[in-house]
């Protein structure tokens, strides 16, 4: 038997080895796989058992931050006629006019609300079109809000709101192909919704709030953005500070889920 044929059985007896040592390997790993999927998921297949998690995450409602016992006797101490099934309905009302705003590339058009909310939804439709994409809001269903939080600071209180839903929300591009979210898997996510009533605007710096954010056309509902007017710009009303000691929404955020703005 000559060198040559010597030499290749040794490189054929080394490939046979480490195809052994590779069958091996690839049976432990998938035993092992098989016993994760089986404890986590019970299932025998890894993909399998993450895709059933998935579709289980996709139907159950997120968890709120749900202070409402805590916080709502502290508001209605502060402001007896506070009515919390009210401004719950308007929250979720707005939410729905928000997402109603985004799809269709309008201007919000509530009346409860400060010019930041005007200007937040300006700003997502503005980014939209320049960017020639669209965003959807498809089969929303509001499942509870709840308060969050209640902070009371110098010339102004806020009351946060959380809302938990689920929708298919995705944006395309100018061809129509989705390029964040899916239009198939559905997704629970909460928003927050911002509650402020403004006692004294000049005491009312935190979160940006300013006399002209908080200034509203009493006639047409236009924003007031210049700070010495007294007129509105667009019907010639007379200007009121209509938002100064009633509620308003003041901001719309979502805090977990497709955030893209």
């Amino acid at each position: 038997m000559d060198d040559t044929v010597k030499a290749l059985i040794i490189i054929l007896i080394i490939i046979l080895v480490l195809a052994a040592i590779g069958l091996g390997i690839y049976f432990k790993v998938k035993s092992f796989t098989r016993r994760v999927a089986r404890n986590m998921f019970g299932t025998d297949s890894l993909v399998q058992g993450i895709k059933q998690q998935q579709d289980i995450m996709s139907e159950t409602p997120k968890s709120l931050s749900a202070m409402t016992p805590v916080y709502l006797p502290m508001i209605n101490k502060d402001f007896p006629d506070f009515n919390y099934d009210e401004f719950k309905r308007k929250a979720e009302g707005l939410l729905l006019e928000y997402f109603n705003a985004v799809e269709t590339l309008t201007p919000i058009t509530n009346m409860s609300i400060t010019n930041n909310v005007r200007l937040q939804v300006n700003g997502i439709i503005n980014k939209l079109r320049s960017n020639n994409q669209r965003e959807f809001y498809k089969n929303v269903v509001l499942h509870s809000t709840e308060i969050s939080r209640y902070v009371k600071s110098p010339g102004i209180c806020k009351i946060i709101l959380q809302t938990s839903l689920e929708d298919f929300n995705y944006i395309v591009d100018g061809t129509g192909r989705i390029i964040f979210g899916s239009s198939t898997q559905k997704e629970q996510t909460i928003y927050e919704t911002e509650l402020v009533y403004v006692q004294d605007i000049k005491l009312a710096k935190d979160g940006g709030l300013t006399r002209e954010s908080v200034l509203n056309c009493p006639n047409c509902g236009a924003p007031i953005t210049n700070p010495s007017a007294k007129y509105c710009e667009f019907c010639g009303t007379g200007i009121v500070q209509k938002n100064l000691l009633v509620w308003s929404f003041n901001s719309i955020k979502e805090v977990s889920g497709l955030v893209t703005h």
